[in-house]
């Protein structure tokens, strides 16, 4: 707990931009861990912003775009990235058009906002229905 304390008080979030519509950040994870970042940012005074991504970077900040496509730049002087993955099923599925046999996604390929215990617990059930 000493480590978070002090990441907490050595760095200023102004704002964090995310894709997700604010009812599906955190969904799969650990309620209780949810509920206790959200209370620490909004301590910190951290700004969301949802349903937006990230479009370009530029000397002084950068520039994002809302669900209506509209751009806007904000100010910034550090960048820090965490980069979600959207689940992709094309390989899967042409397997499967290709072969007799059966194919299994697991993981992010198959859902999005994936965990590492959900993808082994996939893995553990698409074993178990092999044998």
């Amino acid at each position: 707990m000493k480590y978070y304390k002090h990441l907490f008080s050595a760095i200023k979030i102004g704002n964090t931009i995310d894709m997700l519509p604010f009812n599906q950040i955190g969904q799969g994870g650990s309620v209780m861990n949810m509920t206790a970042l959200m209370a620490k940012l909004d301590e910190l005074n951290v700004k969301f912003i949802f349903e937006s991504k990230m479009e370009n970077v530029e000397e002084d900040g950068i520039v994002i775009s809302g669900k209506n496509n509209v751009k806007r730049k904000i100010p910034c002087d550090t960048i820090v990235l965490a980069l979600g993955l959207r689940p992709d099923t094309d390989l899967g599925e042409e397997l499967q058009d290709k072969l007799t046999c059966e194919v299994v996604c697991i993981g992010d390929c198959a859902v999005s906002q994936g965990t590492l215990k959900n993808a082994v617990s996939m893995a553990h059930c698409a074993a178990y229905n092999i044998l």
